[in-house]
């Protein structure tokens, strides 16, 4: 099914239902156009393109969504710049999770960049003109790489098909890169049974391993349980669970009394996850293994400190002893 004689530029998103009917529940399909109005916005942003997202009246046949999308960019690049914008966008929301978006990036650009259209534009320039675009494209296309790792996008793409899985309703969604007066052909159709490729696994992410991290202490734990310290790291009061069993013991034995000032050096890991709206929130703090710790200001080392210490000392020497033998 084509979009034909349109009068605008845009995305269009076709959803498709099993049963034949052409209604949606307003509350799924507002949350799934809010998705990719974020998306566009997002990506447009990157670009240092100035948009504005317009919904148009909806169409029979099943549920055709339009969003119309203004570019009020003054730049002479803007032609080529919304030709590659509505490609990346479009290519963003129908790439697996599990793609690279930012290699995905890179291949619409050189893509877009040959396409007859853009090629017709370009020559219309001199060669400075030509220059100067070709390097604004590079520098915009850079950015848009950087925004397109970051974890808010695949969380709202993620939303947006979790969203439609969990409505049976629908058994497939179209899009459409629309253009002024063009036939226009679905992009890509996604059937329902492919839904997941695009949903995150999790909303956790890698956890944050942070070497020689200080943690002033404001209260240990002095008896067994699964309770939480609580310091001061970077400047912020955190709860945290001591994970190292050596360190407990020094601690709930008497060995290491802790006063007003007293800190310890750690291994600290940060553990993270996605809110719905792809903004990382820290959900717990984990000391794998204590360095050492200061008591008014002195520092000592601890037993497993020290071990790992002496082992990457070692690792080390033997490293550097293998670099000598194949030198000679």
């Amino acid at each position: 099914m084509r979009i034909r004689n349109t009068d605008f530029e845009g995305i269009a998103i076709r959803y498709q239902f099993s049963d034949g009917s052409h209604s949606m529940d307003a509350r799924v399909f507002n949350y799934c156009e809010k998705q990719i109005i974020d998306i566009l916005y997002a990506v447009a942003t990157s670009y240092d393109l100035k948009i504005k997202v317009e919904t148009l009246p909806l169409e029979d046949g099943s549920l055709l969504s339009f969003l119309k999308i203004d570019s009020s960019t003054g730049k002479k690049v803007a032609n080529i710049l919304f030709t590659i914008f509505l490609s990346v966008v479009a290519n963003l929301i129908t790439d697996e999770i599990k793609n690279k978006p930012k290699d995905t990036a890179q291949i619409v650009f050189e893509q877009v960049m040959q396409d007859p259209g853009v090629q017709e534009l370009l020559k219309e320039k001199t060669k400075e003109e030509l220059r100067k675009e070709e390097l604004e494209l590079k520098k915009a296309n850079d950015r848009l790489q950087t925004t397109l790792e970051e974890n808010k996008l695949k969380k709202k793409k993620s939303e947006f098909y979790k969203a439609l899985e969990g409505y049976d309703k629908v058994k497939e969604v179209s899009f459409y890169k629309v253009r002024t007066d063009r036939d226009n052909s679905p992009f890509k159709t996604i059937e329902r049974k492919n839904f997941e490729d695009f949903i995150l696994d999790s909303d956790e992410l890698e956890p944050c391993i942070i070497e020689s991290a200080r943690i002033e202490i404001i209260s240990p734990v002095l008896k067994k349980g699964k309770y939480k310290w609580n310091g001061i790291y970077n400047g912020t009061a955190i709860p945290f669970t001591m994970r190292s069993v050596e360190f407990k013991e020094l601690v709930q034995s008497g060995q290491v009394v802790f006063k007003n000032g007293s800190a310890i050096v750690c291994v600290l890991v940060v553990k993270r996850k996605l809110d719905s709206e792809g903004n990382e929130k820290i959900i717990s703090y984990e000391v794998l293994r204590v360095d050492s710790y200061e008591l008014d200001g002195t520092p000592t080392e601890t037993p497993e400190g020290k071990w790992k210490r002496q082992k990457d000392e070692a690792d080390k020497q033997q490293l550097t002893l293998f670099n000598d033998n194949e030198m000679q």
